[in-house]
């Protein structure tokens, strides 16, 4: 399954994706084209796999055992 999110909703398509049972194993983009969120989960499983979302502190969160699998930092959207 896969997700399209701009820099204001790839938070919440990452906690979508999760809620309905997806592990997120591939991401990438922009702030100025959007972000892809990749998930995967096995089939007719839908146990909701939550996500951390916006930590303060990276290290922390590497020490508990997450791996990171997507990090927006500052994204921003250049007007033309």
């Amino acid at each position: 399954m896969a997700s399209v999110a701009d820099a204001s909703t790839v938070g919440d398509a990452a906690m979508a994706l999760a809620a309905s049972g997806y592990i997120i194993t591939a991401f990438g983009g922009t702030g100025d084209n959007g972000f892809l969120l990749v998930g995967t989960r096995v089939q007719g499983d839908t146990t909701p796999r939550p996500p951390v979302v916006n930590p303060e502190n990276i290290g922390e969160m590497l020490l508990e055992g997450y791996a990171v699998v997507g990090y927006v930092s500052n994204a921003c959207i250049l007007e033309e």
